[in-house]
């Protein structure tokens, strides 16, 4: 249920953030005060109420969080600052989101003598089914059922530098 929650808050971001830098640690405070710690070295922060952990660490100036122990799959969470616009871009990539359910489901096959639905042409009977592929049945195209998204936002950052809204 947790790790649900955890999965929420990633693919939903807060309209407002706070962002805490020490030297070694980022803390980002969401408006209604959830927290996330990430150590900048590249170790790894393990949340025992969600059993999600997080790896971050420096490139090329964003702040990259590599996110495992969700439901499916793996994040990864990039924080780049842009200064001339004042603006921070915090990208979410999932890697193996799962399909929606309505995807999930095979199509009905209808008896060839059947009338089409109105909005469905009307076929051969005598050609092969068309979720057929050289006589065997088609697979999906991602035969893993995985689905690769990414998301981003952007805050505009306040004078001081470090809260994004």
């Amino acid at each position: 249920m947790r790790q649900m929650e955890a999965v929420r808050d990633l693919l939903n971001p807060p309209e407002r953030l706070t962002i805490t830098q020490s030297s070694s640690m980022v803390i980002v405070t969401t408006a209604d005060g959830r927290t996330t710690r990430m150590l900048t070295d590249g170790s790894d922060i393990k949340d025992e109420s969600t059993k999600v952990s997080r790896k971050t660490r420096w490139v090329n100036g964003s702040l990259v969080s590599e996110i495992s122990g969700l439901i499916r799959g793996k994040a990864t969470e990039t924080y780049a600052v842009d200064p001339e616009q004042h603006r921070l871009t915090v990208t979410v990539h999932v890697d193996n989101l799962p399909q929606p359910p309505e995807n999930n489901r095979r199509p009905r096959r209808r008896n060839p003598n059947e009338p089409p639905p109105p909005d469905e042409p009307e076929r051969d009977p005598n050609a092969p089914p068309a979720d057929a592929k050289d006589g065997k049945d088609a697979k999906r195209d991602d035969q893993s059922g995985r689905r690769d998204r990414t998301f981003t936002r952007v805050y505009d950052l306040d004078a001081g530098g470090d809260r994004a809204r």
